[in-house]
């Protein structure tokens, strides 16, 4: 079972990271589905998150997940909160048995982050390190960020910040909204994975 990095965030957070090396069929069939039901890789991603909270949060958990009107992933009848994320072969699942806020994203380290930076970093935004880790530490953290606020319509360079200083914490200021969370990261292979503490 390829869950490549698992911690637990406190006693009520869990955070975990599969690694997709098996056919469609395992997962189809892991849900309980038929065999060739999974054909396209959005299917695909979907059904990893599935498997993926089934093994966090117990077997069968995934016959609850739904999504609201703007797309948040959430567990009918329960106030657990989740929140997914993937790249490329890796799909990253965060969930809070407390209701309390859950966020996570992942991304696969590339030096296009360089070029698109502009689009997403502003001045104020600080972290220890250079060039492209910078640049994808921001981009994951504005990612958790824009998932917490579930409300969509926020400028990643004028509504979010993030500070990198006595901790690694993130910004959101729109409006009447002024929101402080204290993050984290972990540099996996090739991908950066955050997530709000």
């Amino acid at each position: 079972m390829p869950i490549v990095f698992s911690k637990k965030i406190s006693p009520a957070k869990k955070l975990a990271v599969w690694q997709i090396t098996e056919s469609p069929d395992f997962f189809a069939l892991r849900l309980g589905q038929p065999e060739g039901s999974i054909t396209k890789k959005r299917q695909l991603e979907n059904a990893v998150c599935s498997v993926l909270l089934d093994e966090m949060g117990g077997v069968g958990i995934h016959k609850q997940l739904v999504r609201d009107a703007l797309g948040k992933p959430y567990l009918e009848g329960s106030k657990t909160s989740v929140s997914f994320s993937h790249s490329r072969d890796m799909v990253a699942c965060v969930l809070d048995v407390s209701g309390r806020p859950a966020g996570v994203d992942i991304e696969e380290q590339r030096d296009r982050i360089i070029e698109i930076s502009k689009k997403f970093v502003n001045p104020s935004d600080t972290t220890p390190y250079m060039e492209t880790l910078h640049y994808h530490i921001v981009w994951g953290a504005k990612e958790v960020l824009y998932k917490l606020y579930a409300k969509k319509e926020l400028d990643f360079i004028c509504h979010l910040t993030v500070k990198f200083e006595k901790k690694f914490e993130g910004f959101i200021r729109k409006n009447d909204t002024n929101l402080r969370y204290t993050l984290d990261f972990e540099k996996i292979n090739n991908f950066i994975l955050v997530w709000n503490v």
